[in-house]
């Protein structure tokens, strides 16, 4: 699969707070992503911005960035918490070239009192272990699934389960607080209990603090690529999710939040349940 890859010399930065939870600010280095998972929300900004291109075959790199940060960066708010990759991976593979992600958050470690909180998938990260660490954050990752079969359907180009936690050891180690996103849980795809726990137990092991989770959600163009997965994957699905709606989505969902919740505690972890909160965003 081939990757258009497009710089991105003028654009905006709106410094407005997101209503992502947790967060007071999100920041974006890429617009697109070559990862191109098969369940991922972001398509639906390809959609939106009418993107000519398949997802994970386009990506930009928004270059202005740097210099509209430094132009504000006295205006985010005392203390802020910053969410870097929130859409769109920041460390993706073209990250290893540009170095994009590295400039910015050399950009916001001048203020040593923004907390940044960075969502990868990718352990190139480490590389920046020492900005990281010269203020607050934390670092996260997602894993919806160790089932084998899943990962080289639904995300072929992520790096293994195992590295993303190793990933995060990293970090943990050194006294950062971390987080596995244990999604999108798909009802009757990646639901069930027992590799929820395989999963919960191996976080533990390689120190992660917190857990969360949530649900699919088919925003608009979603679907289609989701549904070109699950013919390889579980075709026999297909009659069931041509038809399933969102509210049967969610009590089956919500049922499973009841059994995280236990697993995660008897686990000693921290659990927190995503979906109301990203409904709402």
């Amino acid at each position: 699969m081939s990757v258009k890859r497009v710089f991105r010399w003028e654009g905006r930065y709106y410094l407005h707070e997101t209503i992502l939870p947790e967060m007071d600010y999100s920041i974006n280095p890429y617009f697109g992503c070559e990862i191109g998972c098969r369940y991922c929300y972001s398509i639906y900004y390809f959609k939106m911005k009418k993107v000519r291109h398949r997802w994970g075959e386009y990506v930009e790199a928004k270059l202005y960035l740097p210099k509209l940060l430094t132009k504000n960066l006295g205006r985010f708010k005392k203390d802020a918490v910053i969410g870097i990759g929130t859409y769109s991976d920041p460390y993706q593979p073209w990250e290893r070239e540009i170095k994009l992600t590295r400039r910015i958050i050399k950009i916001l470690r001048r203020r040593r009192d923004l907390h940044l909180s960075i969502q990868t998938r990718y352990p190139l990260i480490i590389r920046d272990m020492d900005l990281i660490l010269s203020g607050p954050a934390d670092i996260g990752t997602s894993i919806p699934s160790i089932d084998r079969r899943f990962i080289d359907v639904f995300e072929p180009l992520v790096p293994s389960p195992e590295a993303r936690l190793k990933m995060l050891e990293k970090f943990s180690r050194v006294g950062v607080d971390t987080w596995l996103y244990i999604a999108p849980i798909i009802p009757y795809v990646n639901d069930d209990p027992s590799m929820f726990r395989e999963l919960i137990y191996m976080a533990r092991d390689y120190g992660v603090d917190t857990i969360y989770t949530d649900i699919i959600r088919f925003r608009v163009g979603v679907k289609k690529y989701f549904m070109e997965a699950l013919e390889e994957y579980r075709p026999d699905l297909i009659p069931k999710y041509r038809d399933i709606g969102r509210k049967e989505l969610y009590e089956i969902y919500d049922s499973r939040v009841k059994v995280y919740r236990e697993i995660a505690e008897e686990a000693g972890l921290k659990y927190i349940d995503a979906a109301p909160m990203m409904f709402r965003y």
